[in-house]
């Protein structure tokens, strides 16, 4: 039986086939070239849709801001502190936050607008880049590594495998 040999989970499921080069892995697309642009891309547009009805909403606008960033810059930059990003990749990041943000406000893009980003992140009550957030968690994973004992399986499979 062919579905016999397929690889499985303890609790019976089975583990996703890789389909053309990448796979959905706790949420993040992994490729099997270990590039992250189809990884970033999938993140950009998965959810943002499905709160339009928030921040088009009546809502005080502080309500709208904590919603937007308890949900969306976690799940943007979920693992990204484990993957190498080119520095395109951390703008890319940036500008997604950038173009999102004003939605909250119902504030149109800034060259219709005139409202800087930074403005609106200021407005936001963040001054924080999602390329900074991911930078925040590598360093501190880093650390969490670099000070493990030899004997942890995460100092080994970091530093040694």
């Amino acid at each position: 039986d062919h579905t016999a040999s397929r690889v499985r989970f303890q609790d019976g499921a089975e583990v996703p086939q890789i389909v053309d080069g990448s796979t959905i892995y706790l949420g993040a697309k992994k490729s099997t070239n270990g590039r992250q642009h189809a990884n970033l891309t999938s993140r950009f547009f998965s959810e943002l849709k499905k709160l339009s009805h928030v921040w088009n909403s009546d809502l005080p606008n502080t309500i709208k801001v904590k919603v937007f960033l308890a949900i969306f810059p976690p799940m943007v930059t979920y693992s990204l502190q484990t993957c190498a990003t080119l520095a395109t990749q951390r703008e890319q990041l940036d500008a997604w936050f950038y173009r999102h943000l004003p939605k909250v406000f119902r504030i149109k893009a800034s060259y219709y607008s005139h409202f800087s980003n930074e403005f609106v992140a200021w407005k936001a009550g963040t001054t924080t880049t999602l390329s900074n957030y991911v930078d925040k968690y590598s360093i501190k994973l880093l650390h969490t590594v670099l000070f493990a004992d030899s004997d942890n399986p995460l100092f080994h499979v970091t530093l040694t495998a």
